[in-house]
């Protein structure tokens, strides 16, 4: 009996020490595209999309998503990776004409809204290797599918964006495609940035 009293009293202690922080990555596969993070709306703060015979997925060496505001433009950069083995800094820029948000909290007017990707008023920058260079959208959509408060405590600690996004582009006159995207995000004063 002490023994598993001493077990219990171990494994209680451990649990209290090791803090899980909201910004933190949290992986749970897709049992459809196992390469890809399940689409959740849980702020696993992941992403991932097939992007031709590889993927375009978050990375633990960068944060996710940073939202920027400048001149009523506000832009949602995905940053991670590109492929499954070398995983090389690749980021998408979505930028897009917004004079509402001004604050992270703004963000839930975004709740069940599509994005046209194809819109003229619409810039896709993808960065990698760093490079910059906006690309001509073919077709594409960012949707999100579901924007919420998350409370701890009673205290306001995020916002959290979930939702899809695909897109056909050419870039330096070859075509590519990404499909199957998904995206669940935390958004707060750490992420969120106002470049006035």
């Amino acid at each position: 009996m002490k023994k598993l009293l001493f077990v219990l009293f171990i494994v209680f202690a451990l649990s209290c020490t090791k803090q899980t922080d909201l910004s933190d990555s949290i992986y749970i596969y897709d049992n459809e595209y196992p390469e890809l993070p399940a689409y959740s709306e849980w702020g696993y703060n992941t992403f991932g999309a097939n992007y031709d015979r590889s993927v375009f997925m978050y990375s633990r060496n960068e944060i996710p998503l940073k939202v920027t505001l400048k001149e009523n433009r506000l832009a949602f950069i995905f940053q991670g990776g590109d492929g499954n083995y070398s995983n090389n800094y690749l980021a998408l820029r979505f930028i897009i004409p917004d004079s509402n948000v001004k604050v992270y909290q703004d963000l839930l007017v975004y709740n069940d809204s599509i994005i046209d990707l194809t819109s003229e008023t619409i810039t896709v920058e993808m960065i990698s290797k760093g490079n910059s260079e906006i690309i001509d959208i073919l077709e594409g959509e960012l949707y999100f599918k579901r924007s919420q408060n998350v409370f701890v405590d009673d205290v306001e600690q995020e916002i959290i964006l979930s939702g899809y996004f695909n897109l056909k582009f050419v870039m330096n006159e070859i075509p590519s495609n990404m499909s199957e995207g998904r995206f669940d995000f935390g958004v707060n004063n750490q992420n969120f940035y106002n470049l006035k």
